[in-house]
């Protein structure tokens, strides 16, 4: 079995992880949710206390992010890149002639960003075992193709309103509110989501978006 520790944005990235995870991993896993934390409640894992990008990044400024490694086999960081040019965050999304930078440039930056903290010979010595899950322009982008095979699979903006839209053509009533994606209601539209990933077709989907492809190809890699 594997153990995975987890510090991400909230119960909905932490909810996508986790499935993306067990079916990429094919086997049992452990997970340690550091940030945020969770808790059982009625037989589903429910978020304990604050998320946001701005706990991500405190958070990988505490011991308890190199402890996550004593403990746990990998630990995976993941971050949405919309908000990324703000403070304290500070990744310029643009570049001095005011053109957008490439997905690669900005990746490479925001990991720079959520490592500056972090010891670098602690970091050199287990990196193999530190997994980014970098969202461009947050996780649920990463879902679009599983609903579009026009252009529309790669968008990196107003994702929820593009899945929202589909969604309401299912049967259930499913619907992410933008200001609330973390409730009950939510959590039960995620998990139908994510059970529309089939591991075979996650090497495809995730080519959509660089954040989603990058985060696989590092999954591929600890299997190997």
């Amino acid at each position: 079995m594997a153990s995975f520790a987890i510090i991400c944005e909230g119960i909905s990235e932490n909810l996508s992880l986790h499935a993306i995870i067990e079916k990429m991993y094919q086997t049992d896993s452990y997970f340690a949710d550091l940030q945020p934390r969770t808790e059982m409640s009625h037989g589903h894992a429910v978020q304990e206390g604050s998320g946001g990008w701005t706990n991500v990044l405190s958070h990988c400024n505490t011991e308890e992010f190199q402890m996550a490694l004593q403990n746990n086999d990998f630990l995976v960081v993941q971050i949405d890149t919309d908000k990324c040019d703000e403070k304290p965050f500070g990744i310029k999304k643009v570049d001095e002639n005011n053109q957008s930078r490439t997905y690669e440039d900005l990746y490479n930056d925001i990991i720079t960003r959520l490592l500056q903290d972090v010891d670098n010979d602690f970091y050199e010595a287990n990196k193999e075992r530190i997994i980014f899950a970098i969202c461009f322009d947050e996780i649920e982008c990463w879902f679009l193709p599983l609903f579009y095979s026009d252009k529309r699979a790669c968008a990196t903006t107003g994702c929820i309103n593009k899945l929202n839209m589909e969604l309401g053509k299912e049967k259930g009533g499913h619907y992410i509110p933008e200001d609330g994606k973390n409730g009950a209601n939510a959590r039960s539209t995620y998990q139908f989501i994510l059970k529309k990933i089939k591991r075979k077709d996650i090497p495809r989907i995730s080519r959509y978006n660089f954040g989603f492809q990058k985060f696989v190809e590092q999954m591929d890699s600890i299997k190997e």
